[in-house]
């Protein structure tokens, strides 16, 4: 409670209003677009248009946190062929991700692949380290394909939903959660429904 009391008493100061009784300055025109823009972090705009794969998939993983993701891993440092970029759960959603600036014959490129994503969430577990194990045996499970095109369903895997899903779209999600009350079950709900 007191975390959320918090965060939208920085969005509120961010969006340039002061609390109730406090006077306002004089704003130019258009201060809710200036605002607007200054909540958009810097790497929003290299993120949907960079060509560079390994740049599109860190700024991704940040994009992720941002939006509030806590359980949320990379597998940055572990560059291997046919291996998921990173993984999150959130409530009782699981989702293994895999960044791609192909967006065009993907289904084809990343078939075998794919097919390793939706048996590895099946198994309900998935090792992120030595130390650390997350299980979702329960969970709805998701495979995403991140890419700078647009967000569709591809197929449905033994109940896994592989889905296309855009930066675009979460990047807006993440401005629309900046500026509204959105709990975490309903930020688990948007995104299970993209």
């Amino acid at each position: 409670m007191e975390f959320e009391r918090v965060f939208h008493k920085l969005v509120h100061y961010a969006l340039n209003e002061l609390p109730v009784g406090e006077p306002k300055s004089e704003s130019p025109k258009n201060s809710t677009e200036v605002s607007q823009s200054d909540l958009v972090p810097a790497f929003f705009n290299k993120l949907s248009q960079t060509n560079n794969w390994k740049e599109f998939e860190e700024y991704t993983f940040y994009l992720l946190k941002l939006l509030g993701i806590q359980t949320a891993y990379n597998f940055l440092d572990e560059r291997q062929a046919g291996k998921a970029d990173g993984f999150f759960k959130l409530g009782n959603l699981a989702v293994i991700y895999d960044c791609t600036l192909d967006q065009k014959d993907f289904e084809n490129t990343k078939s075998e692949q794919i097919v390793n994503y939706c048996n590895r969430l099946k198994q309900g577990n998935i090792e992120i380290s030595e130390r650390t194990t997350e299980e979702f045996y329960d969970h709805h499970k998701q495979v995403w394909i991140i890419t700078q095109g647009k967000t569709r369903r591809v197929k449905l895997v033994s109940s896994i939903e592989v889905k296309e899903i855009s930066v675009d779209d979460l990047m807006n999600l993440y401005q629309e959660r900046l500026t509204t009350t959105m709990n975490d079950q309903a930020l688990e709900l948007r995104l299970r429904n993209l």
